[in-house]
């Protein structure tokens, strides 16, 4: 099984490391990628580069080796291909490396599943990976929509992602945390401390390399 974390990290903080060490721990995959979004269609704009977020992830996952459950490290994939990142064009490319046989999972939080309905051509997800559901805050599965029937036919235990190359949903079970990227931008435009909200690492990279003086609007 190999798992892709994907998402724009930007910048990346201890809710993203939460989730990679959590699936690391109940899953124990082969491996797990972080696979920071270059033109999410959903954002229009982002603080960091690409080159920036992925100099941060790769400094992160050598911290992160001696507390994971598995091998972590960075796929910029996503970053080279042409056009807006749609997940689906992502986990193609993914599956063309990987080949037809792997177990791949790819993790998104609980809010990107509740609009999963409006992501482009969605519905052939599943043809090409399992979908990995992270809990966040306040919120609930949905109850009386397609996306409730849909996720109620594919939902699987999470020890069956394993057992087929794609199709399933499943949930991963962990405290949701109330910690955000957009958060995280608001304390540094008013200076102030990240401690505790991202990992030392991240903290002084954005010191050493000016980010608190760049404009955030």
């Amino acid at each position: 099984m190999i798992v892709y974390w994907g998402g724009s990290f930007d910048p990346v903080h201890w809710g993203h490391v939460r989730v990679a060490l959590e699936v690391a721990r109940q899953l124990k995959p082969q491996h797990l990628y972080w696979v920071p979004s270059a033109k999410p269609p959903h954002k229009t704009q982002l603080w960091l580069s690409g080159t920036e977020r992925v100099a941060l992830l790769n400094q992160l996952v050598v911290d992160l080796a001696p507390e994971s459950d598995c091998p972590q490290s960075v796929e910029p994939l996503e970053l080279e291909l042409p056009g807006p990142s749609y997940t689906l064009n992502t986990l193609k490319a993914l599956r063309a490396k990987q080949g037809a046989e792997a177990s791949l999972v790819w993790v998104i939080g609980q809010d990107s599943f509740l609009q999963l309905d409006s992501w482009w051509r969605y519905r052939d997800l599943l043809d090409v990976a399992h979908l990995l559901v992270v809990p966040r805050p306040g919120l609930c599965h949905p109850s009386d929509s397609h996306l409730a029937s849909w996720w109620h036919e594919r939902v699987c235990p999470l020890a069956s992602l394993a057992l087929t190359p794609a199709g399933s949903f499943a949930w991963l079970d962990m405290p949701a945390l109330m910690i955000s990227s957009t958060y995280i931008k608001f304390l540094v435009q008013s200076g102030a401390s990240l401690k505790g909200l991202a990992p030392d690492c991240v903290v002084t990279a954005l010191n050493q390399a000016g980010f608190y003086n760049r404009d955030l609007s």
